[in-house]
């Protein structure tokens, strides 16, 4: 994984964060929540929420499983593509 020194003074400083983890220890889960809320457009719905949350929900499992070693080699997604595609 690769660290960003992207936040504003870090380079200066010399502190790198991991981008990866930003979004997971910055807040908890309900400050998540409200602040993927708070990003919506203003004419977004409910299920425009809902769906961005799925979203958010989905990327974090798959995180913390690649964090785990539970990955699939290439060969394995190509097998299991071409049996979704029949």
């Amino acid at each position: 994984m690769r660290s960003v020194c992207a936040r504003r003074g870090a380079l200066r400083s010399g502190q790198c964060y991991n981008a990866r983890q930003d979004w997971r220890v910055a807040v908890g889960t309900k400050q998540q929540i409200l602040k993927a809320i708070k990003e919506l457009p203003e004419d977004a719905g409910v299920e425009d929420a809902l769906d961005r949350l799925y979203l958010l929900y989905k990327v974090e499992r798959g995180l913390q499983q690649a964090d785990s070693g539970e990955l699939l080699s290439q060969e394995e997604v190509r097998l299991r593509m071409a049996k979704w595609l029949k």
